[in-house]
């Protein structure tokens, strides 16, 4: 399926390479100063010529929405004739494409895969609590928690690290969680990324645009059970970052939503250190194993591909995305899921690393 009709794309990229804004990837840029297109300003492709810019402009923006459902590409287009004149030959040209382009997506828009992700990271609060020991404090905390956790933070220095080294890593909201062994990208862009790349690989065919809908906040906002029910029942991805398993509130939502037994949604757990690194992960390993035997057991018996624990590198997570979401988003249009086949995973990608090959060999 493809986003946008043959003809009107091609008169998107006659038009977009008449406009000065493509003269430099600076100038470009320019344009997305306005709060619904800042955000995208920091992800814009970049290219090596004028042409390839305005297709790469165009790929990266037609799939995305705002918050309120509403296509991104027209709005840039809006924003271009903004800064034309009466008079202007594309002043005229740009307003209508604007048109026809919000048309056409939003008749689309049913042909488009959404898939609720949820980070579970602690925010900078948060973290900050864990590393005083305040949020081990609370009567609810059982000993055997704060003993868990101690013996984290013993594995960590064994390692050359502190959990008040880590604290940098969080952010206000959870999406802004940098992975320790990937710090120069958040979580967020890191899985917007891989969607935009799977998006690429679907352009042309059939297949629909997958959008991605992070669900973190009400996740743990106080009326999450019914944020819990509808992801239950629809599918989702969770990423998890493994130092936050060790704050009590997180754990406790986490467990209590009971989403790491369903088949429906892939789970991801990410470490601070290297998969390579054994001791952490044995600790990572018995925590998991013992507070979430389900999810566990998909992982450890059942070899279920869409649950994957102890990734602790960029590369890793980015093919664990790239393989998964796209089964997700069959199982939430209805369609079967691919069987889940370790073996034939490890073959294309090499021998297990870390605690995958401890358990599995």
């Amino acid at each position: 399926m493809m986003p946008l009709s043959a003809d009107l794309y091609k008169e998107c990229c006659n038009t977009l390479l008449q406009c000065g804004e493509f003269d430099s990837y600076e100038s470009l840029q320019a344009i997305f100063v306005t709060p619904e297109l800042s955000i995208f300003q920091s992800r814009l492709p970049r290219a090596r010529n004028r042409e390839d810019l305005v297709n790469q402009t165009i790929a990266y923006l037609v799939p995305k929405r705002l918050d309120d459902q509403r296509p991104v590409f027209p709005i840039f287009l809006d924003a271009l004739y903004g800064k034309r004149k009466p008079g202007d030959d594309l002043y005229d040209m740009l307003r209508r494409l604007a048109n026809q382009t919000e048309q056409e997506l939003n008749r689309n828009k049913a042909e488009s895969t959404k898939i609720p992700c949820v980070i579970v990271a602690m925010t900078r609060d948060q973290a900050n609590a864990l590393d005083a020991g305040a949020a081990l404090d609370h009567p609810t905390v059982a000993q055997a928690e704060r003993a868990r956790c101690e013996a984290f933070r013993k594995a960590l220095r064994e390692h050359g690290i502190n959990i008040a080294d880590l604290l940098d890593n969080y952010g206000e909201a959870r999406e802004d969680w940098r992975p320790h062994t990937c710090r120069e990208s958040t979580i967020g862009d890191i899985v917007l990324e891989l969607v935009d790349r799977i998006n690429d690989q679907r352009s042309g065919t059939d297949e629909p645009v997958i959008e991605l809908e992070f669900s973190s906040s009400s996740f743990f906002a106080e009326d999450k059970v019914e944020t819990w029910d509808r992801l239950g029942r629809k599918g989702c991805v969770i990423i998890v970052d493994a130092v936050s398993m060790f704050h009590p509130d997180l754990c406790h939502d986490l467990l209590h939503s009971e989403l790491g037994s369903n088949e429906q949604v892939a789970m991801l757990v990410l470490s601070p250190v290297n998969p390579c690194t054994i001791p952490v992960n044995q600790h990572i390993e018995q925590g998991i194993s013992s507070q979430m035997q389900r999810a566990f057991a998909r992982f450890n018996t059942k070899l279920d591909e869409l649950c994957e624990f102890n990734v602790g590198d960029l590369l890793t997570l980015r093919r664990w995305l790239l393989r998964v979401l796209p089964d997700v988003a069959n199982a939430i249009e209805g369609q079967k899921m691919r069987p889940a086949n370790r073996a034939m995973i490890d073959k294309r990608l090499g021998p297990p690393q870390g605690m995958q090959g401890l358990v599995i060999g």
